[in-house]
């Protein structure tokens, strides 16, 4: 049975703010969330599902990959 590491990532105004909790550094000018989503993917991380809020204009993204 495959074993799975989570990591869960809150976005705001389409720049990531919280990885696994923890607030980046400078968020509002960090990346921007798909550029980090497709570097994580690069590092073997899939994307479970995203949680879009309209009215804060905010998203929730649950990522996984396998435990080697």
């Amino acid at each position: 049975m495959p074993i799975w590491e989570y990591l869960y990532l809150n976005e705001v105004e389409n720049h990531v703010k919280l990885v696994n909790g923890v607030e980046a550094r400078d968020w509002k000018k960090g990346p921007h969330v798909s550029s980090y989503l497709n570097q994580m993917g690069q590092q073997g991380w899939e994307l479970v599902t995203y949680f879009y809020f309209s009215m804060q204009n905010a998203g929730i993204a649950v990522m996984k990959r396998r435990v080697a």
